[in-house]
């Protein structure tokens, strides 16, 4: 996950319709050691994760949280890696 994209970005890519796929990947959370979720965008021939204001990837706790983030930007389609 070398490249990365904001929310804001992100949010103006959908409304465009230039993401070609969401895909939420399982993590071990770097600190925590827990099993968190990290949402990566398809865009052209690139996946960009989203980043967080501070930190280079947005951690999420749930595949429940990930999933209502998701729905709201609109993207009604959500690809799931279970490793």
């Amino acid at each position: 996950m070398d490249e990365s994209i904001t929310e804001e970005t992100l949010r103006a890519l959908i409304a465009a319709g230039g993401v070609r796929s969401l895909v939420a990947i399982p993590q071990t959370h770097p600190k925590t050691k827990g099993q968190v979720w990290a949402l990566t965008a398809k865009v052209g021939l690139k996946e960009l994760t989203l980043r967080s204001k501070r930190e280079p990837v947005r951690y999420f706790s749930s595949l429940d949280t990930l999933a209502t983030f998701v729905l709201g930007f609109g993207a009604m389609e959500l690809v799931v890696h279970l490793r």
